[in-house]
């Protein structure tokens, strides 16, 4: 189990803007605390607790254990299984938070920002956000992020270019999909930093291969980096290849290749698309009359 250093209160202040918390309850995570499930996408936890046993984890949490305590609240949050009562889920997650679950303090800021089984409470809402983001929750450095950048829809702190993009390359080297591309757009952008190409490709060239998020995110920004030749050489087979996955919202864009493409060329990006598609055993509608075999691939 990943073991993660708490982050002493000072860290809290000082990334708030030095805002004065003296309103906010300070509640510790302990000497050591640790994360139950890291990976950002947007389903991850659904499919993390589909295998559980909530009847275990019910009679381990009222033993005081903290990752059950977890599992438990989360489930009364999002009503998986057992019915949803967010005021349950809210009590439940503090005190697995109490207990050193880093994965809680994402949980508990989206219920005191959004009003979800709690009143909302900015303070306390930025609290359990900073603080988790700190510890190593890819969630909460992707949403701290986006706060700094001034993406939400009540500001928890100033619009701060830098640190939006040092949350998003946090987040994004924890394995974000989603924080890679926003890197890569604020290098194409300029926000708070200066325009470059080279910086755009390679954090786009990344997102292929980090594990979170959505399969298909960034394919739209990766494709146009081919096509347009932003900080590699224009790539016709491997923009195709990336509108390819995105069909069939994406065919305008395969249209318009195609007529700058030979023969040769689409059908080497058909063909690096369904590689692709089979490596990852996902397979979009624009599959070219493949038959599914039992083996798992197209033929």
């Amino acid at each position: 189990m990943q073991k993660i250093i708490l982050v002493v209160f000072f860290v809290f202040i000082s990334a708030c803007d030095n805002k004065e918390a003296s309103g906010t309850e300070r509640l510790a995570l302990g000497e050591s605390a640790f994360i139950v499930n890291n990976d950002s996408g947007p389903f991850s936890m659904a499919l993390f607790l589909k295998d559980i046993d909530l009847s275990e984890i019910i009679e381990k949490d009222q033993g005081g254990d903290a990752k059950s305590g977890y599992f438990l609240g989360v489930s009364l949050m999002y009503g998986y299984d057992i019915g949803m009562n967010k005021e349950e889920g809210v009590r439940i997650l503090e005190s697995a938070w109490k207990g050193g679950v880093v994965d809680a303090g994402y949980d508990l800021y989206e219920a005191y920002y959004y009003g979800g089984g709690a009143s909302v409470d900015f303070e306390k809402a930025l609290y359990y956000l900073i603080v988790s983001a700190e510890n190593g929750y890819t969630n909460s450095q992707r949403e701290i992020a986006f706060a700094y950048k001034g993406k939400m829809p009540v500001d928890l702190v100033e619009v701060d270019y830098e640190a939006a993009l040092r949350w998003f390359i946090e987040a994004a080297n924890g394995g974000d999909k989603i924080s890679a591309s926003n890197v890569a757009q604020m290098f194409y952008d300029g926000d708070g930093v200066s325009q470059d190409e080279e910086k755009v490709f390679e954090w786009m060239s990344k997102i292929e291969g980090l594990p979170y998020g959505n399969p298909m995110d960034g394919f739209s920004g990766l494709a146009k980096v081919y096509e347009e030749g932003i900080g590699t050489d224009i790539d016709l087979v491997q923009a195709y290849k990336c509108y390819d996955l995105l069909s069939p919202g994406s065919a305008p864009d395969k249209a318009r290749l195609e007529e700058k493409m030979t023969p040769e060329q689409i059908r080497e990006a058909i063909r690096l698309s369904r590689q692709w598609q089979e490596e990852h055993n996902i397979y979009v509608p624009s599959y070219y009359g493949l038959d599914y075999q039992e083996d798992g691939t197209f033929q």
